[in-house]
C-alpha cells in the first residue's frame, strides 16, 4: 500500500510541479512586459555606449560636434567656446583643422584659423578645401572660407581657387569669387564670380571671363573629359 500510495503521490506531483513552473513564468513574463512599458529597458545604456576614438574624439560620421585642442576655455556669457593649439573638429562626414578655433553655441558656427592655413574635409563628397580662414555653419553644411582659397573636389576631377568660396555641402555646390579659377579636366575657367557644381561637373562664369581649351583637346574632341582617362 506503501508502494502504491508512493507511486500515486508521485504521479499527482509531477503535474502539479509542472503547473507552479508555468504559473511562475507567466508571473515572470508579466512582470518584464510591465517593465517595458513603463520605459525600463536593463543595460540600455550600455549597449549603446560607443568608445570614443584615438584622441578622444569621435568618429567623422557622428552626429555629435567635437573639438579636440591644447586649450580649450568657455565664455558661458557670450556662449562661445575658444581652442587654441592642434585644433580638431569632427561633426557628421566633416573634418576640420586648424590652429585657432571659435564655437559659437548661438548660430551654431565654428570658424578657424590656421598658421598657415585651415582645411576643411568632406569625407563623403571627396572634397579638400584649405584657406586662411574657415567658417562652418552646421544646420547648413555651408563654408564661408577666405584668404587664398582651393578646393579639390574627388583627387583633382574639379579644382578651384579664389580670394573667397562659398561651399555648399547639402547642394553640392560652390561660389568662389576673387580672381576666381577652376580647372575641370583640362579645361581652365577664370572670371570674377564662378559657380560650381561639383556632381553635375559644371561651371557658370561671369564677370571678364577666359576659357583656356588644350590643344591636343581641339584635335581630340572629348579627350579630357572628366579628367579621367577613357
Amino acid at each position: 500500500m506503501r508502494g502504491a500510495n508512493a507511486g500515486a503521490g508521485a504521479g499527482l506531483g509531477g503535474p502539479g510541479r509542472r503547473f507552479a513552473g508555468a504559473a511562475g513564468a507567466a508571473v515572470c513574463l508579466a512582470l518584464c512586459v510591465a517593465l517595458l512599458a513603463a520605459g525600463f529597458v536593463p543595460f540600455a545604456g550600455r549597449a549603446g555606449a560607443q568608445a570614443p576614438s584615438k584622441g578622444g574624439a569621435a568618429a567623422a560620421g557622428s552626429e555629435s560636434f567635437e573639438m579636440t585642442a591644447d586649450e580649450v576655455r568657455y565664455r558661458g556669457k557670450d556662449q562661445v567656446t575658444i581652442a587654441d593649439g592642434k585644433v580638431l573638429i569632427l561633426y557628421k562626414s566633416f573634418r576640420i583643422t586648424g590652429d585657432h578655433a571659435e564655437y559659437d553655441d548661438r548660430v551654431p558656427c565654428v570658424r578657424v584659423q590656421g598658421k598657415d592655413k585651415a582645411r576643411f574635409e568632406d569625407t563623403k563628397e571627396k572634397t579638400v578645401l584649405s584657406a586662411g580662414e574657415i567658417v562652418f555653419y552646421l544646420n547648413e553644411e555651408k563654408v564661408d572660407a577666405s584668404g587664398g582659397v582651393t578646393v579639390n573636389y574627388q583627387d583633382g576631377r574639379v579644382l578651384a581657387s579664389g580670394d573667397r568660396i562659398t561651399y555648399l555641402g547639402k547642394e553640392k555646390k560652390g561660389i568662389v569669387t576673387g580672381n576666381a579659377r577652376v580647372e575641370m579636366g583640362r579645361k581652365v575657367f577664370a572670371a570674377g564670380y564662378i559657380t560650381v557644381l561639383f556632381a553635375e561637373e559644371t561651371v557658370i562664369a561671369t564677370g571678364g571671363t577666359r576659357t583656356v581649351i588644350p590643344g591636343e583637346e581641339i584635335k581630340t574632341p572629348g579627350a579630357s573629359g572628366s579628367g579621367k582617362e577613357q
